[in-house]
């Protein structure tokens, strides 16, 4: 599931869109919480999630919805919303990454702080633990490698006792062994938790921008550059149909 810090407002968000997105459980799942926090019986927000699907997706057979509906419901009641203002990320974890050997290794290192951290935040019992695949937290740091690429850098951190590993065999998570105590200096703090590399990168100097669109932040490869590679399509397509139906109008 995708992390976000504001997750009242963005279930609102997805609730007045039109748009089940990409994970379409993970929207019904937000806005289930939405719904539970604000008071709504299981069997009013079941409706509700269904009366979504439909304004989504019309003609949409609930009947092959059921059980994601089912499943949203029992997680929203087990997960609370999350609502943080940001995450501190401490000037000596800034000075591992940036300590480390290889641009990519700094990175990896850098998301892996990251997830450490909320989920510390938003779960007293974590204990410093990522619970996220490797490929999914390759994503969040914005890089692409092989698999023997990504195990080697895995393995180096491992080496070097940055990371851990749960001593049960069926148990993948990562343990971060690195995280300052909370009386060390802030060096910045994380308000989106997309693209965490080109974030890290841009604390170093690397130049960026932020997406005049969604805000996500990615390098900047030219002055006039004002969107996101995804955002840019968006405006372009918009354009072009502006230019289409302006030029029908006229003739």
């Amino acid at each position: 599931m995708m992390i976000v810090l504001h997750e009242r407002d963005y279930a609102e968000q997805l609730l007045n869109s039109t748009d089940l997105g990409a994970h379409p459980t993970d929207t019904l799942i937000r806005i289930a919480k939405l719904c539970l926090s604000n008071g709504c019986p299981p069997n009013e927000v079941r409706k509700i999630l269904e009366k979504h699907i439909l304004k989504c997706e019309q003609g949409a057979n609930l009947i092959l919805w059921r059980e994601i509906i089912e499943r949203s419901i029992r997680f929203a009641k087990k997960y609370p919303f999350v609502e943080l203002e940001c995450i501190p990320i401490y000037k000596h974890e800034l000075e591992i990454c940036n300590g480390l050997e290889g641009v990519q290794t700094r990175r990896l290192m850098f998301t892996l702080i990251c997830l450490a951290r909320y989920g510390n935040m938003v779960n007293a019992n974590n204990n410093n633990w990522v619970n996220r695949q490797e490929k999914d937290i390759l994503a969040l740091a914005n890089l692409k490698v092989s698999v023997k690429r990504r195990s080697l850098m895995f393995n180096s951190l491992y080496t070097l006792g940055l990371i851990g590993y749960s001593r049960r065999v069926d148990n993948l998570n990562t343990s971060v062994k690195c995280l300052s105590d909370e009386s060390d200096e802030v060096a910045m703090e994380i308000t989106d938790f997309r693209n965490l590399g080109y974030q890290y990168m841009r604390a170093t100097g690397i130049v960026s921008i932020e997406c005049a669109m969604c805000g996500a932040v990615v390098p900047k490869k030219c002055n006039r550059q004002m969107y996101c590679a995804e955002c840019a399509d968006e405006v372009n397509r918009l354009k072009t149909n502006e230019r289409y139906h302006k030029h029908y109008a006229s003739s």
